[in-house]
């Protein structure tokens, strides 16, 4: 966020972060299908839920058009929907050993060793059960939320911000150069074999911004912003569902 870290530094990161997704991933659920049936619901069910929360305490239509930079996009609702679809439903190899809040803040990084040690896990499936299995796929798109999704300058209040009439918002954050390098870099890296596309890792970080808009009413600015964030960020899933690429 604040530092000046070399590509390099940032590419044993996250070679460290593939060696530990790799080692889960030799660990299997002895009963897959039951994680399949608890991790489902935390995509689109859970979001949605959190969204009827976020509108009843704050009076926002999930139903209405936004408008973000001077773009028209869809209703939260219709987003939910459309990104939801995106990602394809959990198969048995996707079940193995998870973290479930793989994000910086739970990541901490040996320099002198260039090995990770996670702190923080989940440990907990769909329905609230005492687990270390998961959708590995939900570990990645963590990250992504962090790299890709700036979740860290969000949180330390590095944007702009500046609400119009008719659900209306002007949003930008940090474009840096050697910001965009870190994430090529990590775009191109696989993590335990899976590419980043492959694993529907842009689809399930907009549904975690989406999903976490409750959890910020303490601040309602910050709470805007990971909702400018989501829309965001489904403008970037936009062009890759039409097949194009986005405009400069």
């Amino acid at each position: 966020m604040f530092g000046r870290l070399p590509k390099a530094v940032w590419r044993g990161m996250f070679r460290a972060l593939d060696e530990w997704v790799s080692a889960c991933a030799e660990y299997q659920s002895e009963d897959p299908s039951r994680e399949i049936a608890t991790t489902i619901p935390l995509y689109r069910e859970k979001t949605l839920e959190r969204l009827e929360r976020f509108a009843a305490t704050t009076g926002t239509s999930l139903d209405g058009a936004w408008t973000l930079n001077g773009r028209l996009l869809p209703s939260l609702r219709e987003i939910v929907e459309v990104v939801a679809a995106a990602v394809p439903p959990p198969a048995e190899p996707d079940i193995r050993v998870i973290h479930g809040d793989l994000c910086f803040s739970n990541v901490l990084y040996d320099f002198r060793t260039q090995q990770v040690k996670l702190i923080d896990p989940r440990a907990l499936n769909g329905l609230g059960e005492p687990t270390i299995h998961g959708d590995r796929r939900y570990d990645l798109a963590k990250l992504h939320h962090s790299v890709i999704g700036l979740y860290d300058f969000i949180i330390a209040g590095r944007y702009r911000l500046e609400l119009g009439p008719e659900r209306g918002i002007t949003f930008d954050v940090p474009r840096e150069p050697r910001i965009r390098e870190i994430q090529e870099e990590f775009l191109a890296t696989r993590f335990g074999g899976l590419s980043l596309c492959d694993a529907a890792s842009l689809p399930i970080s907009i549904l975690f911004f989406l999903s976490m808009l409750p959890l910020h009413a303490d601040e309602p600015k910050r709470q805007t912003a990971m909702l400018a964030n989501a829309l965001r960020l489904y403008r970037e899933l936009e062009p890759t569902r039409r097949g194009g690429v986005e405009p400069a």
